[in-house]
């Protein structure tokens, strides 16, 4: 029988923080301990957090007996004269002196870097250097993101700034990739320069155990005034594409079938990263634009896990926009398959996109580059879509439990290479 590993997880944001970035470890943790892992989470205290809602039902889905230490980082009123928000780099102080603590009191086989908060990441050379700690990162999104650099991309947000953080991050990667043990990506499309260890490429798992729970607590489905089509999480500059594409297939189809779609309403929730209330609309512009902005509504703020899973559960269509970037591998289509509504994706059909929604046989993809006609057939087979029963044997692959065993296995890989 294999030894149980011991994993010291850095995860900055940590239930109830309601942000994506820790959904990967939070939704892999149920089954950890019966793989033979065990976890010990390093986090920042949530009143450490800005701009992110609290969810207390996130805590409710966490198993019980794991152990989690969180770090208070320096305050953000402190900082911000200095143009720094950055929470993993307001904590990085309180981050290396607790895991140090951890890791004097305690062995640990690993440590795991799973967060978009890349600030911290350079603590695992540290923690090598000092401790002899191998360490794993895992790259949800880019580090450094040169998305903004291609030619016809729009400008970067940020302007002058985006230019220096990304020259920072970039002096930063290298080393700290050069160290690594093991890196997890949740795209292929993802390369590292100086890497010298094994990749993984695992994308995030969906919860049947979170849906489970929500779908339980919902009062059954009654008939509202007007037929839903819901798309939860964040707008942006690089899914415009794609939104102007559906906005004028969606006007030419009402303007040819008015009575059929005149109780439609288009809920873009939760599309903006800023904190509540301050977030600019990115959709509904666009949806004034094709002339549809009466059929569209925008809320900019996020919402709470649970809430996300209830507005997907009582939608009568789902929305997927995607990203133009070609790495972009949507972690939430398991999510969506769950949530039993058809959904129409906005992306390539010659992507692996187009082909797990096809083989699911939960919805079709609309391109992003389709003609009016195309958009208008794909938003009338919405309007009349039944729920789909999606291929179950091709679902287990995208569950978080299967990721957690994908994960479990990377582990061990990388500590019996690390061990003398």
């Amino acid at each position: 029988m294999s030894r149980r590993l011991s994993v010291l997880a850095v995860s900055p944001h940590f239930p109830p923080v309601n942000a994506p970035d820790h959904q990967r470890l939070r939704t892999c943790l149920p089954y950890m301990k019966d793989l033979g892992i065990d976890i010990h989470v390093l986090a920042i205290s949530p009143e450490s957090v800005e701009g992110q809602p609290l969810d207390q039902f996130l805590l409710e889905q966490l198993p019980r007996g794991v152990p989690v230490t969180r770090v208070h980082a320096i305050a953000a009123r402190a900082t911000r004269w200095l143009g720094i928000g950055n929470v993993a780099l307001r904590g990085l102080g309180a981050l290396h002196q607790a895991a140090s603590r951890l890791i004097r009191s305690r062995h640990f086989d690993l440590a795991f870097f799973t967060s978009t908060q890349f600030a911290c990441y350079p603590l695992g050379p540290l923690w090598k250097r000092l401790y002899d700690l191998p360490y794993i990162l895992d790259f949800q999104d880019p580090w450094v993101n040169d998305y903004y650099l291609r030619p016809g991309a729009p400008p970067p947000p940020g302007g002058w700034k985006f230019h220096v953080i990304r020259r920072i991050n970039t002096l930063l990667q290298e080393p700290t990739v050069r160290g690594a043990a093991g890196i997890i990506r949740t795209s292929a499309g993802y390369r590292f320069r100086g890497r010298r260890c094994p990749v993984a490429t695992i994308p995030f798992g969906a919860s049947e155990a979170d849906f489970s729970a929500v779908r339980n607590r919902l009062p059954p489905r009654a008939g509202g005034p007007h037929v839903r089509w819901v798309s939860v999480g964040r707008g942006g500059a690089d899914m415009a594409r794609g939104l102007k594409t559906f906005f004028t297939g969606l006007a030419e189809a009402r303007r040819r079938d008015p009575a059929a779609f005149a109780s439609l309403k288009v809920y873009f929730i939760g599309t903006s990263y800023a904190p509540r209330g301050t977030g600019s609309p990115s959709v509904h512009p666009l949806a004034v634009e094709a002339g549809v902005g009466d059929m569209v509504i925008e809320s900019t703020d996020r919402v709470g896990y649970r809430e996300a899973i209830e507005q997907m559960l009582s939608a009568d269509g789902l929305i997927l926009p995607c990203s133009d970037d070609s790495r972009y591998n949507p972690s939430k289509l398991a999510g969506l398959a769950m949530a039993g509504r058809p959904v129409l994706a906005l992306g390539p059909e010659d992507g692996e996109l187009a082909v797990k929604v096809t083989a699911l046989g939960t919805g079709r993809v609309l391109d992003r580059d389709a003609s009016v006609e195309q958009g208008a057939i794909a938003c009338r087979w919405l309007l009349g879509a039944e729920a789909p029963q999606p291929d179950e044997a091709l679902l287990y692959p995208m569950t978080a439990e299967f990721m957690a065993r994908r994960m479990a296995r990377f582990f061990r890989r990388v500590a019996a290479e690390q061990r003398p």
